[in-house]
């Protein structure tokens, strides 16, 4: 029994070899039964796709495919994949007399995980931009280091109680927008009028703002694949999707901004209505978005009409004491001093920094407030603004810097000009009763982050806060 099994598997083992050594044969001689070869020695002349084909397929066989490779350098070369082994085993056995053909069988293409991520990648963000197409009657144009911080603000503001007459949905965002500096957010708004004017209302919000879109849900996929010329593309879904009353002056407002030139071209030959940048009637709002692989010929255009009373302005309208009206650019405003002034605002409207702090300050005269690092002036000058009249007592201004007279000469202020150290013994010793510091705020310039904590717990051990 032993001596016949021994005999069985020396058979196997045998038939085995035998199979091993004839596949490992043909493969070296056959190509292992691949359609695909490889060709080289081509030169940019003989490197022509319909030329290759036709001899290739004339000497050995049918076709499936004939890619070239490089065909734009000195040293091109070629994959052509034939509908049988047999074909392909028929040219790698071919000697050619009237050419340097090295034909080879080609070798298996190992999966590329970098090229297959950054595709994958690309498809990603080529649905999500086109969701945002979809879905989006408002595109935000901000800079990139405010992208984040807006994307909060605008998700707070359409959970907000206080803005059930205006929900505002965050449908995405575009950081990768085309533009080393820019990204833009999609929002789903309900009321647009009252969305532009909270804006307005919150200069910290505006500030940060460059431009606002009204898109009204309206998008077109323009594309040159066809040969089409994608701004007669963008004409045809404007004038089929807008109403324009016959005889309005539109103005152009593109992001970005080079779309403009090229539109007007286009718009030129129609007569429904003018295109002018001043005494217009109308926007017309135009966004680019654009896939992240720069091969894609096709790119979504976000579009939309709206009224000129309608249109994204950074101006803000002021009433003065007499009833008066009045218009300034939020960039001309002297509220902030400095923008610093914004960062605290949104600090106390954001996140209602001083409702119960003013609340319990009024038991005791007035709230005192505390500015660490106070030059030039915006954090100190925004404390003594909160709150009605009387309610801020006292703000210490610590800085060695100099104040802005503006905010100098405020009754509330004391400006100490020393460094923290110095200052915080010197508020006990000028006061006749206790200090108590219901607001502390420092942007001191400091190495460590930890330090402004550290002059904090020092305030409190000298009974400055509770």
């Amino acid at each position: 029994k032993h001596l016949l099994l021994h005999h069985v598997l020396a058979l196997a083992v045998s038939f085995q070899l035998q199979i091993w050594t004839t596949t490992s044969l043909s493969t070296t001689t056959t190509g292992g039964g691949t359609r695909r070869v490889f060709v080289g020695g081509l030169t940019p002349a003989t490197a022509q796709a319909n030329d290759l084909e036709e001899r290739f397929q004339k000497l050995f066989g049918p076709i499936e495919e004939v890619s070239v490779m490089n065909f734009k350098t000195a040293a091109p070369y070629a994959f052509i994949t034939f509908e049988s082994a047999e074909a392909a085993n028929k040219a790698l056995s071919f000697e050619f007399d009237d050419a340097n053909y090295q034909v080879k069988p080609a070798r298996a293409m190992a999966p590329r995980p970098k090229s297959q991520q950054r595709r994958q990648k690309s498809e990603q963000d080529w649905d999500n931009k086109l969701r945002i197409a979809k879905d989006s009657n408002v595109m935000v144009q901000v800079h990139k280091s405010h992208l984040e911080r807006l994307e909060d603000f605008f998700t707070d503001m359409g959970q907000g109680d206080d803005n059930a007459n205006n929900s505002v949905e965050v449908v995405g965002t575009v950081p990768d927008s085309g533009s080393k500096t820019v990204g833009l957010l999609g929002l789903q708004v309900s009321n647009t009028a009252l969305f532009l004017q909270t804006l307005r209302d919150l200069p910290f919000t505006a500030v940060a703002l460059n431009k606002v879109y009204l898109v009204e849900n309206d998008h077109v996929v323009v594309s040159t694949e066809d040969g089409s010329e994608p701004n007669q593309q963008l004409l045809n879904s404007v004038t089929q999707q807008q109403k324009l009353p016959r005889g309005s002056i539109v103005r152009l407002d593109t992001f970005p901004p080079k779309l403009t030139s090229a539109i007007l071209k286009s718009f030129e030959e129609q007569d429904d209505f003018q295109v002018a940048p001043t005494g217009h009637t109308h926007v017309l709002n135009v966004v680019q978005l654009q896939s992240l692989d720069t091969g894609k010929e096709q790119k979504i255009w976000v579009h939309g009409i709206s009224e000129r009373s309608m249109a994204w302005s950074r101006m803000q309208h002021r009433v003065g004491p007499d009833g008066s009206t009045s218009s300034i650019s939020i960039d001309d405003s002297d509220d902030d001093i400095c923008r610093a002034y914004y960062k605290l605002q949104e600090a106390f409207v954001r996140y209602d920094a001083g409702k119960s702090v003013f609340r319990n300050a009024k038991s005791r005269g007035g709230l005192v407030a505390l500015d660490c690092g106070a030059s030039p002036g915006g954090w100190t000058k925004y404390l003594c603004e909160q709150g009605g009249h009387g309610d801020v007592k006292r703000v210490y201004s610590i800085d060695p810097g100099a104040l802005d007279a503006t905010v100098e000469s405020l009754p509330q202020v004391q400006h100490l000009r020393l460094k923290v150290e110095d200052a915080l013994p010197s508020i006990i010793k000028q006061s006749t009763d206790a200090v108590h510091v219901d607001v502390w705020v420092s942007d001191m310039c400091l190495h460590q982050m930890s330090e402004q904590v550290d002059w904090l717990l020092t305030a409190r051990d000298m009974s400055l806060v509770g």
